[in-house]
């Protein structure tokens, strides 16, 4: 089968796994894959709020619902439906791609998938591997690019409040561990608001 695969390519908060997801949601069947169990599970439990049957997969658990038609997991616990036809797949994080730990789930799930859409999802830095695997395959390959809707802010001083300073306990000379935790909490934030 001669696929096509659209590389959503951009920042955080570009709206590209939402515009996958779009699509996602019109096929007739269809599966999203992502690195967390908490994105699969969302995913989930859109897709059915939306009158989408969905189940969902991952390694704590399974929910299987009657007369699914998509699915939504965690990438290493849906590979079992690698093999059911589907018209449209989302795989979230693509970049992922390249880990020494879990790339392989991702490039299980690219290169197993006997779908005609692959919408993939990711930074850019991606780009050029899912191009070249594409091409290898003879796929298609469509690149679509985002910008990211509001400009990260960054704060070279960041004043933390009082009751976090690291003050002597009550009627003792050392500090409670609560506020040496709070103490390196902000000497850490400190650190990296002024690294960034």
């Amino acid at each position: 089968m001669k696929r096509k695969i659209i590389f959503h390519g951009g920042p955080t908060n570009s709206g590209k796994t939402y515009s996958a997801l779009q699509c996602l949601r019109q096929a007739k069947r269809g599966m999203y894959y992502g690195p967390l169990r908490l994105l699969a599970a969302e995913v989930f439990d859109e897709l059915n709020l939306a009158g989408i049957a969905c189940n969902l997969y991952t390694g704590q658990e399974k929910k299987h619902v009657r007369n699914a038609t998509h699915h939504g997991a965690a990438t290493r616990d849906g590979t079992e439906d690698l093999q059911k036809p589907l018209d449209v797949v989302v795989i979230d994080e693509v970049q992922m791609l390249g880990d020494p730990d879990r790339g392989a789930s991702w490039t299980r799930a690219v290169l197993g998938l006997d779908c005609p859409e692959i919408h993939v999802c990711g930074g850019m830095e991606a780009a050029a591997l899912v191009g070249s695997i594409a091409e290898s395959c003879g796929d298609d390959f469509e690149m679509r690019t985002y910008e990211r809707f509001l400009p990260l802010l960054h704060h070279q001083q960041y004043e933390f409040p009082q009751s976090l300073q690291l003050q002597p306990s009550q009627g003792q000379g050392s500090p409670t561990s609560s506020a040496v935790t709070a103490h390196r909490f902000c000497c850490v934030s400190q650190r990296l608001v002024s690294r960034y």
